[in-house]
């Protein structure tokens, strides 16, 4: 993929380009030139602060941008403006610091921030990349150690205690931080790209509208997964289905075998298959483990040829027995040998 790294010549920046380049990717780097680039990149050199320095980028398309350097809104905003969004990702460097204060632990990207942190410009970026439907991933962490460390970090301690020197404790001595290595971040930020983020939507009016502004997950070839409620058919689910396959969407159908409302109007099954949906399995079906009818139906589609995808729906470790208990059954083996299933070829 072809690859924009904002900056790439410093302390986090140096591993994670050298993994890039092993992995075989053109390498763009953009920085203030006051460290050499490695060879086999080719080596922007200006301020981002600027609009002279990004001149440069005007009209550049990247598959990736990586933002390590970026600490406001108007830093990757200002890129983006002159790159358009990246057409895989946008990888960015936030911060720990955008957390608020809290003993509950372990965060996650839904625990309470701080909007007056001093990193609150990189929380207002992640917000950003989000509201645009700009894919993204945001990696925020705590203390990096390692080689290169421009932060007095670990050799702060290690001075200390080699010089005889007490090391203070915060407060009561209990809080607790996290250290993290350049070299795994960095593993980390390569192998984001090399994932691709998907969804299974719920079918309502909230879809339609993300299907129109395009801001859907998809996995494969432009495939979109959804699902619908159990009680009953959506009014709308033919025009949805519509204008997923006007926005060049592929639409899947989730267990189509669980919905209870179509199990005595096998017809409704062959007129989404004449619309082009494709439908995906649930694997314990096969178990029985959605009851008798849900089974009888999912082996009737697979008679006719009417799965294209098989799941696992696992959610807990009783689905993990009812998968096993479902891994000597004949229809299992009957879909697999058809022919037809894509997952092979995501």
């Amino acid at each position: 993929m072809d690859i924009l790294v904002m900056g790439g010549t410093r302390f986090v920046g140096k591993p994670l380009v050298e993994r890039l380049q092993a992995a075989g990717h053109a390498l763009t780097l953009f920085t203030r030139g006051n460290k050499p680039a490695p060879a086999g990149v080719e080596h922007l050199v200006g301020d981002r602060s600027t609009a002279e320095g990004l001149q440069q980028l005007e009209g550049r398309r990247f598959d990736v941008i990586v933002d390590s350097s970026g600490r406001t809104l108007e830093d990757s905003e200002a890129v983006i403006a002159r790159t358009g969004s990246p057409s895989h990702r946008f990888v960015y460097v936030s911060s720990a610091g955008v957390y608020a204060d809290s003993e509950l632990w372990p965060l996650d990207e839904d625990s309470p921030t701080d909007p007056a942190s001093r990193h609150a410009g990189k929380l207002h970026t992640e917000e950003w990349l989000r509201s645009q439907g700009i894919a993204f991933t945001s990696f925020r962490p705590t203390y990096i150690v390692g080689p290169g460390n421009y932060n007095p970090v670990e050799s702060w301690f290690f001075d200390r205690i080699v010089h005889g020197r007490p090391v203070p404790l915060p407060g009561d001595g209990s809080t607790i931080t996290q250290l993290g290595h350049v070299s795994d971040l960095a593993a980390a930020m390569a192998r984001c790209i090399e994932v691709d983020a998907a969804a299974e939507y719920y079918l309502d009016h909230e879809l339609e509208k993300k299907v129109l502004e395009r801001t859907v997950l998809t996995f494969g070839d432009n495939l979109l997964l959804f699902e619908l409620p159990f009680i009953s058919e959506p009014a709308v689910l033919l025009s949805v289905v519509f204008q997923m396959q006007t926005q060049g969407y592929r639409p899947v159908l989730a267990h189509p075998e669980r919905y209870a409302f179509w199990h005595n109007d096998y017809a409704k099954y062959e007129r989404l298959k004449e619309r082009g949906v494709l439908f995906q399995l649930n694997l314990v079906a096969l178990s029985g483990a959605y009851g008798p009818m849900a089974k009888e139906i999912a082996e009737r589609l697979i008679d006719d040829g009417h799965y294209e995808l098989l799941g696992s729906d696992c959610h807990n470790m009783n689905h993990v027995q009812a998968i096993h208990n479902t891994l000597t059954r004949p229809y299992l083996h009957k879909l697999i040998g058809s022919g037809k299933l894509l997952n092979a070829k995501l």
